[in-house]
């Protein structure tokens, strides 16, 4: 049987080629010399994230449409390795690619227009807050709580390991808009907030970690920190922030990426999934922690 045709393994192998193939061109202009200095003095690799702009990598995971690239999740991922892999890691494209996406879903083609597409070139960056120093990965436990005032939200509440606050000028923020106690489902009473970095009332404290790349890891606080009612991207979607996070992880291209990884491959080796793992896949109550064990690695030649 011949699998060189397979419609799962061929397009996934072809879009990472084509991934690897432009970011080599960038970590050639920006060696890992470059980001080494920009680590030294704390400042953010600006020359190289925006000549990914123009290399189009900035856009991928988002919609041609909408000034991006096309691809998924799976594309960031394998630039993120290949950036890596040229000696030049960047948590930013992380936390930009995955923040991006829920706006691209949900949001209004003025929302899009205004906070995802400027994104695409690199003239505007975004970070991703949604972590808790008292909730941790259980999100639903969040406090981070905004309440109506009027025409606007106010919002107050912190965030934990929130990579490269500083050097963003927008962040997508998951805060509750009803408190836990309040709903009948955790999942109940969140929402997405879009906020302008240089708002009154955002507090930045660094955090004392050292991880090998020019962006820095931060506590953010918000005290009464106002958001105009028009630039809230979802309001009461703590269902659909479940279901976006079961869905991008378990994308079949996602977890072919990630299985391989496990077992031993990298990006871009020819694997297959099971039957298994694509029944799951079609399931809004997908096991995530069984995913993995349902894959059936296989090289293909």
């Amino acid at each position: 049987m011949n699998d060189m045709h397979d419609p799962i393994v061929e397009p996934l192998s072809v879009r990472i080629k084509q991934v690897q193939d432009a970011t080599r061109g960038i970590s050639e202009q920006y060696p890992r010399s470059y980001i080494r200095e920009c680590i030294d003095k704390d400042v953010f690799p600006e020359d190289m994230w925006k000549a990914m702009g123009e290399f189009g990598l900035l856009g991928l995971s988002v919609p041609e449409k909408f000034g991006g690239s096309g691809g998924g999740v799976v594309e960031i991922v394998a630039l993120a390795e290949a950036l890596a892999l040229g000696g030049v890691p960047t948590l930013f494209l992380v936390v930009t690619g995955l923040g991006r996406v829920p706006i691209v879903r949900h949001g209004t083609p003025e929302q899009i227009k205004k906070f995802v597409t400027p994104t695409c070139d690199g003239s505007v960056k975004l970070c991703f807050a949604i972590t808790e120093p008292n909730a941790g990965t259980n999100s639903f436990n969040m406090s981070s709580l905004a309440t109506r005032d009027g025409d606007e939200w106010v919002l107050n509440g912190q965030k934990v390991f929130i990579s490269g606050a500083r050097d963003a000028d927008i962040m997508l923020v998951i805060a509750r808009t009803q408190k836990a106690s309040e709903v009948k489902h955790r999942t109940e009473g969140m929402s997405l907030f879009v906020l302008d970095m240089k708002t009154p009332g955002i507090t930045l404290q660094t955090l004392n970690i050292q991880v090998e790349t020019a962006e820095r890891q931060y506590m953010v606080f918000f005290d009464n920190v106002r958001v105009p009612v028009e630039i809230v991207a979802i309001t009461d979607m703590g269902h659909r922030i479940q279901r976006y996070l079961v869905r991008q992880i378990g994308t079949p291209d996602l977890l072919e990426w990630s299985s391989a990884r496990r077992y031993g491959f990298r990006v871009g080796d020819r694997v297959k999934l099971s039957g298994l793992v694509q029944a799951h896949i079609r399931r809004d109550d997908v096991c995530i922690t069984t995913l993995h064990e349902c894959f059936n690695p296989l090289r293909m030649t």
